[in-house]
């Protein structure tokens, strides 16, 4: 019972390697393991992560969890049945799946990539993996690390545009919450016009839900060499990598309370998730902007940043700006 208990542990997660989700926090860069995987462009890290990530509570997602009785782990339930199609496409090439439960930007760069791998002469197989760690089997097991709400924004990156268009308002970080508002708002012309006044608030109901999960499995993916050898990955990490998953929620009723009142917190909380698909894994998208237009893009990739908290490859940029 002993050993079992300190496996128990060492599975939740005191072997994997550090990656930074707080974009504002210090920063430390990831520990890189050099992997027997063939270096190849693909959004899955092969070699995983070695050490868990640090769970954070917002205050906000949890209530919408709880303001719904919904059970966290009937949502990763299906989020983990999400991310194991994914490995299993990635196979099989099911480009209609992939895009389906991908975010389309991540679904074209992944269809992309795969692509790169068919020209290279490689092949990717998913497979269970039931050798584990030390023989013992890694259940599947999948932790919220961290949730974010962005309100005034869509899935859709095209049209969010850009950050400048926007009059940003964050709440303190324990609440999880971003307020993206229009700057065309302020625009007098807005409230002459009796049409446009209708319309210029409408974009404020959108929030967009961004969670961070930790998956721990033993369906993982490996490589096939043009000579038809097995190359894959069996350190300890392997069996851990991270997703960030997207909801566009929806709105509830307006006034819905018989008093005709309820405070901006009880609002929010009565949101419902809308259809979730995946926006990044193992950070290969540097978390995926939820812009269109980054400002910063390629700002910080010289060498002088590697390591801070400006560093994309160090960082998880959850809130996605």
């Amino acid at each position: 019972m002993f050993l079992s208990r300190t496996f128990r542990r060492v599975l939740r997660g005191r072997l994997f390697s550090e990656l930074i989700v707080d974009p504002t926090a210090k920063a430390k860069v990831v520990a890189e393991r050099p992997s027997v995987i063939p270096d190849i462009d693909f959004p899955y890290r092969f070699a995983g992560f070695e050490k868990h990530l640090e769970e954070q509570t917002r205050f906000l997602g949890e209530r919408v969890f709880a303001q719904h009785r919904l059970p966290k782990d009937f949502i990763l339930d299906h989020l983990f049945k999400i991310y194991r199609g994914v490995l299993l496409s990635s196979q099989n090439v099911d480009e209609e799946f992939l895009r389906e439960y991908l975010e389309p930007g991540f679904a074209q760069r992944f269809v992309e990539s795969l692509d790169r791998v068919k020209k290279q002469n490689y092949q990717l197989q998913a497979y269970k993996d039931v050798s584990g760690v030390r023989g013992e089997p890694i259940p599947d097991h999948l932790t919220i690390i961290d949730m974010h709400m962005l309100r005034g924004l869509t899935a859709d990156r095209a049209k969010n545009g850009s950050p400048k268009d926007y009059h940003v308002w964050e709440d303190i970080e324990d609440m999880g919450l971003t307020v993206f508002t229009p700057l065309g708002i302020s625009d007098p012309s807005n409230f002459i016009d009796p049409e446009q006044n209708k319309r210029m608030y409408e974009g404020l109901e959108r929030i967009l839900m961004r969670v961070l999960v930790s998956v721990e499995s033993s369906w993982k993916l490996r490589v096939v060499t043009p000579e038809g050898e097995l190359m894959q990955d069996d350190s300890p990490g392997s069996f851990r990598h991270v997703a960030i998953f997207e909801s566009e929620m929806k709105p509830p009723p307006r006034f819905k309370s018989e008093v005709r009142l309820e405070n901006y917190m009880e609002w929010i909380g009565k949101f419902k998730f809308g259809v979730w698909r995946i926006a990044d894994i193992d950070n290969w998208m540097k978390g995926n902007s939820v812009f269109s237009q980054l400002l910063d893009k390629g700002r910080f990739d010289d060498e002088i940043f590697k390591g801070t908290k400006l560093d994309r490859d160090a960082n998880i940029r959850l809130k996605g700006f």
